[in-house]
């Protein structure tokens, strides 16, 4: 996958603050779109929640599928599998703005995206787990972090 965490890992290390979500929208490029298929059917059943895989070619394919995720946002995350090339910085952060407008919640891959607006970052840093957040973003959305949470994560933006 284009992470070096699974849809399961990232489910898991978030779960406690999603208890109310629903559905989670994995955002990724197309080219991936086998892998993560087959990770999304393995992360629903692990997770027991709907994972929907939006395999996008440019920002306008976004744009367009992105009504999926605006029908409900109160019990919608969007997960964001990003690259270097599709998904690269400047393309997830005009993602990453538009989902926040729709006060979607956005678990990012890449582990500056906090600082672009991301609520979270999740990735892997020296064979460990790290989950940063972004409280500001939070606000934003209308997000009450639980102190549980909070105290696992490392909080890049307050």
């Amino acid at each position: 996958l284009i992470s070096s965490l699974s849809l399961s890992q990232i489910e898991f290390c978030t779960r406690d603050l999603f208890l109310q979500k629903k559905t989670y929208f994995v955002v990724f490029p197309y080219y991936n779109e086998d892998a993560v298929v087959k990770e999304a059917r393995r992360a629903s059943v692990i997770s027991k929640k709907k994972i929907q895989v939006l395999g996008i070619t440019d920002l306008q394919d976004f744009y367009s599928k992105a009504k999926y995720i605006k029908k409900k946002p109160k019990q919608s995350v969007a997960i964001i599998l990003t690259d270097n090339n599709l998904l690269n910085p400047a393309t997830t952060a005009t993602i990453i703005n538009y989902l926040n407008k729709e006060k979607i919640p956005v678990i990012s891959t890449r582990p500056a995206d906090t600082f672009k607006g991301a609520f979270i970052s999740i990735f892997e840093n020296k064979g460990s787990i790290e989950v940063h957040l972004n409280k500001i973003t939070g606000d934003i959305i209308g997000f009450k972090i639980p102190d549980k949470f909070l105290k696992k994560s490392i909080v890049d933006v307050e």
